[in-house]
């Protein structure tokens, strides 16, 4: 193997390691959104007068670690947003 087929694996490695727990909580942020949209669906439901928009946020499955910690902070926003409406 060539020096530079070992850096780009090296980096590889590392970049996908960098990736692996903003994925993780990028899923887990996805998931409490479900959750919150069926909250507010369950309130227009019972009182037809809830209007709490949860955004889905998505993201490249080739994202980079930037791109991941952007996605996940406006996750978090968005779903800390649809919570402080839900509990009104």
């Amino acid at each position: 193997m060539s020096n530079s087929a070992a850096y780009r694996w090296s980096y590889v490695d590392v970049e996908a390691e960098r990736c692996r727990e903003p994925r993780a909580r990028l899923g887990q942020e996805t998931a409490r959104a479900r959750e919150l949209q069926g909250q507010a669906r369950s309130l227009r439901r019972v009182h037809r007068t809830a209007a709490v928009d949860v955004p889905a946020v998505t993201v490249s499955s080739h994202a980079g670690s930037e791109e991941l910690g952007a996605a996940l902070e406006s996750a978090c926003r968005a779903n800390q947003r649809a919570e402080v409406e839900l509990a009104r």
